[in-house]
């Protein structure tokens, strides 16, 4: 659920001089788009002091015009049914690039436990607790942006990102039995259902390089 360099805590996270706020966009990042990865221990003053690391990555500069799209689909089961869907389109012409990702994720967890309880006072009580507690979400995350490079050592880019949870529910469903000196004596049950209703997030980034 996150990174952490080693005695340094949760990095802050660059790719190609733009902060990563949501490192799932790591996700977006195929292997072979990696030029390098620097890792800085000690950041210097150009940081936050509160700020432990740093870790910039640098993508291969994609060469040629016209346009190209790219699509992946992911799956997993641990239990219950993983799901992300992708498409990226990309359009090059001269110094110019334009680009737009669409993305859907399902996500599908559940915990469940038991816990035994023994009270050994003048009546011997024992209790047999089951917690079950699925959830399910669905976001939606659209991306789009250009930039152009004047030379080799100018550029300037802007992206704008929206991502909405279209569906948020989570469950738990707590049973219990208490049994007193070996016979049953109660039963207890109770459920709690959650739901969100979450407004959009925006996220807007320009930069001059």
């Amino acid at each position: 659920d996150g990174y952490e360099v080693f005695g340094k805590g949760a990095p802050l996270i660059y790719i190609n001089e733009r902060k990563l706020n949501d490192i799932s966009e790591l996700d977006n990042l195929k292997s072979g788009d990696i030029k390098s990865v620097e890792v800085i221990r000690n950041p210097g003053a150009r940081y936050d002091a509160s700020v432990g690391s740093v870790i910039r990555i640098r993508t291969v500069k994609i060469k040629g015009d016209g346009f190209s799209f790219d699509m992946r689909s992911g799956y997993k089961n641990n239990g219950w049914s993983n799901t992300i869907q992708q498409m990226n389109m990309n359009y090059r012409h001269d110094g110019l690039n334009l680009f737009g990702t669409y993305k859907y994720s399902n996500q599908m967890s559940a915990q469940e436990s038991v816990l035994h309880q023994t009270t050994n006072v003048d009546t011997l009580w024992q209790q047999v607790n089951n917690v079950y507690a699925p959830s399910r979400y669905e976001w939606h995350t659209a991306i789009g942006g250009f930039s152009y490079d004047f030379n080799a050592n100018h550029s300037i880019g802007a992206r704008y990102a929206i991502m909405l949870k279209s569906y948020s529910k989570g469950t738990v469903m707590f049973k219990s039995k208490v049994f007193a000196n070996g016979k049953f004596y109660d039963s207890i049950y109770s459920s709690q259902y959650d739901t969100s209703d979450d407004a959009p997030i925006h996220e807007a980034n320009v930069y001059y390089n």
